[in-house]
Parts: C-alpha cells; sequence; structure tokens
C-alpha cells in the first residue's frame, strides 16, 4: 500500500509541474486573447437581444471539449497501457499480448481508430435556456515514426438539435474538424500530445419569440492544444495524469433573419486549461477505470458567463483483444459534467482502435 500511495504521489507532482509549464503559457494566451476581444473589429460590442449568441457559446464550450477528448482518448494510459516497461503480463497465454509486444494493442506501426459520442445537453440560465442532445463521430489515422515520435491526422463531425426555450425554437447545428496530431515520449511514462486543426460550424435557428423568424449562419475556425501527461504502473493499478490547454477562435459572418434582424459578423474566443487525473485497474482482458478533470475558462467573450470551471467525472472499461483480434481495443465509458451554474452535460464513448 506505500508503494501505492508513493506511486500515487509521484503522478500527482508530475500533473503539478505539468500544470506549472502549461498555466503560465495559457495565461500568456488569455491575456492576449483578453486585448483582442476589446479591439477586433469583428466582435459585436452588443450582442443579440434574443440571447442566441450567449446559447452558441455553450453548445460551442461543449463541442470543443468533446472534439479534445477524442484526440486525448487516442493517447490515453487505457489505450497504451500494456506498452509500458512495468506493465502486467498477460494473465495466461492467448488471452491478451504480452505487455510491451510490438504487435500488442496499439503497438508499433499503423492505428486506425474511432470514436462516438451521445451526449445530452442543459442550459437553465433563464436568458439562453435551451435542451437538446449531440451526436459525434471522430475518425483518426496514425504511425509510429520513430520509437519517441507518432504522429497522424482525425477528422470528426459533431451534429446536435436543441429546444432554445428563452425563443421558443429550435437550433440544429454542425461541426466538421479536421486535425492533425502527434505524440513525443520524452520517458516511457512521461508523453508531450499536440493537436491543430480547421472547424467549421454552421447552425439553423428558429424562433417564435418576440415573433417568428429563422436563420442561418456560418463560422470558420481553429482549435489548438497540447498537453502534458504522465501514467505508472503500480503493480495491478495503473496511475495517470495529465495538464493541458485547449485554445478556440470561430469567426463568424454576418446575417440576416427572416423578419429582417441583422446580426454582425463576430469572432467567437475561448481558451480553458485542463487538469485530470485517472485510476485503472488491471482484470485481464479488461481494464476499468475512473476519472476526474478539473476545466477553467481562462478567456472567453461569452456574455452571459456566470462562472469559469466545472468538473468531469468519469468512468468505463477497457477490453483488449487476443487472437486474430489481438491489435483490437474496445473502450466504453460514460461522463458527466457538473459545476457550471445551470449547465449539464452527460455523455456517453465508444472508442474502437486497430493496430497493425
Amino acid at each position: 500500500m506505500l508503494k501505492y500511495l508513493l506511486t500515487m504521489a509521484g503522478i500527482i507532482r508530475t500533473a503539478g509541474v505539468a500544470a506549472a509549464v502549461i498555466w503560465p503559457l495559457a495565461a500568456m494566451g488569455s491575456a492576449g486573447a483578453q486585448v483582442l476581444v476589446g479591439g477586433d473589429d469583428n466582435v459585436t460590442p452588443g450582442y443579440g437581444e434574443d440571447g442566441t449568441e450567449g446559447d452558441i457559446f455553450f453548445l460551442r464550450r461543449m463541442t470543443a471539449r468533446t472534439q479534445i477528448r477524442a484526440l486525448w482518448r487516442r493517447y490515453g494510459a487505457q489505450g497504451n497501457a500494456l506498452l509500458m516497461d512495468q506493465a502486467p503480463a498477460a494473465g495466461q497465454a492467448g488471452v491478451t499480448p504480452v505487455s510491451g509486444s510490438a504487435q500488442g494493442p496499439l503497438g508499433n506501426g499503423w492505428t486506425i481508430w474511432s470514436t462516438s459520442e451521445a451526449s445530452l445537453l442543459r442550459d437553465r440560465r433563464a436568458t439562453v435556456a435551451s435542451r437538446g442532445h449531440s451526436l459525434s463521430m471522430t475518425f483518426g489515422v496514425d504511425r509510429q515514426w520513430t520509437p519517441a515520435f507518432n504522429a497522424g491526422v482525425s477528422i470528426n463531425a459533431i451534429g446536435a438539435r436543441q429546444k432554445t426555450l428563452f425563443n421558443g425554437g429550435h437550433a440544429h447545428s454542425l461541426s466538421l474538424g479536421i486535425s492533425p496530431y502527434f505524440q513525443y515520449a520524452f520517458a516511457d511514462w512521461l508523453k508531450l500530445d499536440a493537436s491543430g486543426g480547421y472547424v467549421y460550424n454552421r447552425e439553423k435557428m428558429s424562433r417564435t419569440l418576440p415573433w417568428a423568424a429563422t436563420g442561418l449562419h456560418h463560422s470558420n475556425g481553429y482549435m489548438l492544444s497540447a498537453a502534458l501527461n504522465a501514467s505508472r504502473w503500480a503493480g495491478a493499478w495503473l496511475l495517470s495524469g495529465r495538464a493541458g490547454v485547449i485554445v478556440t477562435r470561430d469567426a463568424w459572418g454576418a446575417y440576416t433573419e427572416s423578419d429582417g434582424t441583422f446580426h454582425f459578423k463576430r469572432t467567437d474566443k475561448l481558451t480553458q486549461g485542463v487538469i485530470e487525473a485517472t485510476v485503472s485497474y488491471w482484470l485481464d482482458p479488461l481494464m476499468p477505470y475512473a476519472g476526474i478533470a478539473y476545466t477553467r475558462d481562462l478567456a472567453s467573450n461569452d456574455p452571459v458567463q456566470n462562472d469559469k470551471d466545472d468538473f468531469t467525472f468519469t468512468a468505463g472499461a477497457a477490453w483488449y483483444g487476443s487472437g486474430a483480434l489481438e491489435g483490437l481495443t474496445a473502450d466504453f465509458s460514460g461522463a458527466f459534467v457538473v459545476g457550471r451554474k445551470g449547465q449539464r452535460n452527460t455523455t456517453f464513448s465508444l472508442g474502437l482502435r486497430w493496430n497493425f
């Protein structure tokens, strides 16, 4: 038990060091973003009275979480658990690959993967109250180019439907993204993940308050992320932590609703910091896990933001194939976001990976 506690302390200390490195950099980006909010001509000085911009921000915050979560899952401890130096050996021959085997799940060579997510969304803030759901799919392919360097590219699509209760209407949105990504291993237990790419958003709206109208608008933007992650085996326990930053920018074009209401072009800005910790337990060929993540908005021009942080609680299990399915890993999890006033996001995820 003492050995496990000391190992956990090492992971927490590493996450703290990672946070100390990434947080000041994120704060610098945050300060720059706050200056831009005040000086960018593309930012509408007074958001629309119907509150649609605030509603979009809630959805964008959640879709950004979905897009980055898929990439971070690809390089997470569950996907690479059996490749670490101190990973437990297979419980019996033929059930799971021997730890460290290049032919094991997510070993050397090529990997194709996908992540599917279904989310329930709810915002109870009076000026932007809404409820609905979103469905997302992410596909990726990457290669282990050197023992320390893995890189690839992913594509992502998210569709969401919401009842916008604040104006008696509906909103249908679509987000498409393409993101090159890479991981660099400083050591077997400490790695840097980074990604960045283009994001396109479209939203079609209808409302009945204060009178009936419809509208359609688009945005072009980008998303960047960087994180340090650390993992350690302690017997059958796998302890892992991550500290990172997420930056999104969406430039929305001007548009006019069917009733003649004009909306200026604007740029939505969001910079977030994330710290998370996960504990997994090896039950050959399954590995259940549970985790908690803390997310804080470091910079944002959300017009109705009441608070700046939240917690995400996650629980799930990874399964590792054998025999003809030795390269296959499956991962199912559920996550619940709490902490933001009146905002809720419950998500169920299924991840599949094939190494060859």
